[in-house]
């Protein structure tokens, strides 16, 4: 058996921002010392079973000061990726029988994030209005400004015919390319 808390936390200030890490912390407030420790997990639902997709994002020491770390990084980039915020986590404690594991505990969640870059330009210049005889084969030339070049980790060029990038509308795609 287990006791579990459940944390969520609004991260929905990182819509349109590329995720470099998250930090997620538990430290001890009060509760019995005993040398037990617990693990983090998502969670899809306010219950006992409600254990999600990503089943184990970790365990924390068995803490009595201080606070222990956990890597979410990959985590909240990939809901962050995917449009999905309100995730939930749970923490669990181990309560085996004849063990004694409850605590308080605090936590915390540090995000590190950057906008991504944008592009000095995107286009060349079209074809005047009424012009005969052109080149109709559009020409993508992205050039990014040397400050940002220097961070960009990596980038994707793709042409779609609707602005959502739906698959089936993605007339162009190009592979990741890194700096």
């Amino acid at each position: 058996m287990h006791w579990r808390a459940f944390q969520s936390f609004d991260y929905t200030a990182l819509a349109g921002r590329q995720v470099l890490g998250a930090t997620y912390l538990v430290g001890w407030t009060g509760g019995t010392q005993a040398a037990k420790g617990g693990s983090v997990h998502h969670a899809h639902c306010f219950q006992y079973n409600c254990i999600g997709t990503y089943s184990n994002l970790g365990s924390y020491a068995p803490i009595a000061t201080g606070y222990s770390t956990l890597d979410h990084g990959q985590f909240y980039a990939d809901l962050t990726a995917q449009s999905a915020w309100g995730a939930l986590l749970v923490t669990r404690g181990d309560e085996s029988p004849g063990q004694y594991s409850f605590k308080h505990i605090d936590t915390d969640l540090a995000i590190y994030w950057k906008d991504y870059p944008k592009p000095k330009n995107s286009l060349t210049d079209s074809p005047p209005n009424n012009a005969t005889g052109v080149n109709l084969l559009p020409k993508l030339q992205i050039e990014l400004d040397p400050a940002v070049e220097s961070n960009v980790l990596g980038w994707r060029h793709q042409v779609a015919t609707d602005p959502n990038f739906s698959s089936s509308s993605i007339v162009f795609d190009t592979a990741w390319h890194s700096s």
